[in-house]
């Protein structure tokens, strides 16, 4: 049976001589580098001609169009390499066909920016994935490995990208096939400019080694993820500058805490960057990189001005490149950055306004750190005594990496609000939070204070409680909803049984508690706390290490508290190994931090009490006790 074409005959007549499949897989066996000049001035002709078609784009039909301006996209990278064996950055990476689909220079939201950017992060993240995983189970399996290749280092750099696609993962992605699943025909570019809605050529077709060293996917791959996270940050940033301007501080500060997200998997893109030996590079795949250089990235320098602002030597800079020559003139929109909403906060005394500034702390905190690690990084790959390409690369790194800096002293501007309640809510409905700071304590006090107690909860334990039941209802429906088993039903059942006998004496005094009272409770060493603490939903995707020494990520909205080095705990998966109470701070005095979580629809005046029954326990005990309600939270 003939198949029926998805394209106008016109534009079908002239993608029937070649298969883009075909030449992506040739181009990745042998390095874009070494295409035959034939099969290279072929792709050039097939431009010129698809080139006479932009005419008719109003005319065409949605798959048309799609196709057509997909594959105009990547002959003209082509083409850019025809006219110039050394590649730039944009050509080396093929950046226009990622850059359209993520909605660069398009009139799209901000919200289907991000959304987007979600989805292509996911499915590069996937591709590497696949790529390195793959290419170790090959050479277990004895088959000769690309150049370069390090089994052990490979092993290494397959962990991290497994951790790294839990950030990435995204539900909404689809699944696109790899390439040596897709089937070779004049009309694959349809597939590739449509399947997913684009996100098939942004899988694919931005991926064109010049080499046939292995680790030269790795390099790739990084500098997409990390362009897509530049664009995203700058849409929130973006995002969050009209939202503050219009006074929707709570908008404000979602944006700028989903920015937060994507500076963090900056930062996790290099750890596993890292993995790749400094041979590889400097003796391997760099030459043929020509005179690309991520220094010319139009997105990274955008994102410094719109964060940090324009300082000599940021000027200089954009004055050489002339990628970066639409920069030259740029002035901040509405005359507002990063740094400006910062300020507005430092002068504000309104709590929303003030709980901004903190997300923006975050933000550029993440920021920072981002550019301590990229400046190690670079230092370790370029060879002793060069600069770069332009020989500019590490000066600028050097004088720029700290400065100009966006002057927040978090802790100074919360003096005295140890703290932050921002609208402290999960799934979108409001929760009860209490946090308690109670210092001076020691493990004979603990002890103690389990003695003084535990009868009174042992009796708790044993009696009907409707309000404590139906509280536990209530979490153990949003548990399951992030996926997660409640942990307080079970414990019920087997210190019902067994009473608060056996077992670490502060751990047995909170589950006493949180049992007898029905209220979600979680202790902390306050002594490991670098305060002030907010409670705030996080970002999807965001991650700390748990107590199990694992990875935990934030599911959507997920409660969580973040302290200035960032989260320590979340609403559902429970306190982090940072914040953790061993027995060696326990048998010393301590300052412990206990923090109280409603479930939804909790009577105040129930979990009140739970806050005030913790403060009961432990004042007899303890040098000072102080304690914040969310519900006290009043702006001005």
């Amino acid at each position: 049976m003939t198949k029926v074409s998805r394209l106008s005959p016109e534009l079908s007549a002239i993608f029937t001589e070649f298969s883009l499949t075909n030449y992506l897989r040739h181009a990745r066996e042998v390095g874009r580098n070494a295409v035959e000049p034939r099969r290279r001035r072929a792709l050039c002709e097939l431009y010129n001609r698809l080139h006479s078609q932009l005419a008719m784009a109003p005319t065409l039909s949605s798959v048309d169009d799609a196709t057509l301006r997909f594959a105009i996209d990547f002959l003209s990278i082509e083409n850019a390499i025809q006219a110039n064996s050394q590649p730039r950055y944009s050509a080396y990476t093929n950046m226009r066909i990622l850059d359209r689909y993520i909605g660069v220079g398009s009139t799209l939201t901000a919200d289907e920016i991000l959304f987007r950017c979600r989805l292509s992060l996911c499915i590069i993240g996937r591709d590497w994935l696949q790529y390195e995983s793959r290419a170790f189970e090959a050479a277990a399996k004895g088959r000769p490995p690309r150049k370069g290749f390090n089994s052990e280092l490979v092993q290494i750099r397959t962990q991290k990208l497994y951790a790294l696609q839990r950030q990435l993962e995204h539900q909404g992605a689809p699944v696109v096939r790899p390439l040596e699943d897709i089937s070779a025909s004049p009309e694959d570019w349809v597939h590739y400019a449509t399947d997913g809605e684009g996100l098939a050529g942004v899988a694919h077709a931005t991926i064109m080694p010049q080499s046939t060293w292995h680790d030269e996917y790795l390099f790739l791959r990084a500098i997409h993820l990390s362009e897509i996270c530049f664009w995203a940050i700058i849409t929130c940033v973006r995002a969050a500058i009209s939202k503050s301007s219009s006074k929707q501080f709570s908008e404000t500060a979602m944006y700028l805490r989903e920015g937060a997200f994507f500076a963090e998997c900056l930062v996790s893109v290099l750890n596993a960057f890292k993995t790749m030996p400094y041979e590889s590079f400097a003796d391997g795949f760099r030459q043929l990189t020509g005179d690309s250089s991520a220094i010319q990235s139009e997105k990274y320098h955008y994102l410094e001005l719109i964060t940090r602002g324009v300082n000599s030597t940021k000027r200089e800079i954009i004055e050489s490149y002339p990628e970066l020559g639409w920069l030259r003139g740029w002035v901040p929109p509405g005359d507002t950055m990063l740094k400006d909403i910062v300020q507005a906060a430092l002068e504000s005394t309104s709590v929303s306004v003030r709980t901004v500034g903190m997300e923006a702390f975050f933000l550029e905190r993440a920021l920072q750190k981002w550019r301590n690690v990229h400046l190690g990084v670079v230092l370790k790959y370029l060879p002793k005594g060069e600069l770069g390409t332009g020989r500019q690369s590490i000066h600028y790194l050097r004088r720029t990496y700290k400065d100009p800096e966006v002057g927040f002293d978090c802790q100074r501007h919360w003096a005295g609000n140890w703290c932050i309640f921002a609208p402290t809510l999960v799934r979108g409905e409001g929760v009860l939070v209490s946090a308690l700071r109670i210092s001076g304590l020691s493990y004979d006090g603990v002890r103690r204070c389990r003695e003084a107690n535990g009868d009174m909860f042992n009796e708790a334990l044993k009696r009907v409680n409707p309000v404590r039941d139906r509280a536990f209802e209530r979490y153990e429906r949003v548990f399951s909803e992030y996926g997660h088993p409640f942990p307080l039903g079970s414990r019920l059942d087997a210190l019902r049984k067994t009473g608060c006998h056996d077992g670490d004496d502060l751990e047995m005094l909170m589950s006493g508690f949180q049992l007898a009272m029905g209220v979600l409770a979680g202790g902390h060493n306050a002594g490991k706390v670098c305060f002030p603490i907010m409670v705030a939903p996080g970002a999807l995707g965001q991650t700390y290490i748990g107590l199990d020494r694992k990875v935990h990520v934030l599911g959507p909205h997920e409660l969580a508290m973040s302290d200035m080095k960032g989260i320590f705990s979340s609403y559902c998966q429970g306190g982090g190994r940072r914040t953790r109470l061993d027995g060696v701070s326990m048998k010393m005095v301590f300052d412990l931090l206990v923090v109280l979580v409603g479930a939804p629809g909790h009577d105040r005046g129930h979990f009140s009490e739970g806050g005030d029954r913790v403060s009961e326990m432990f004042r007899g005990f303890c040098s000072n006790l102080e304690r914040c309600n969310s519900w006290d939270r009043e702006d001005h």
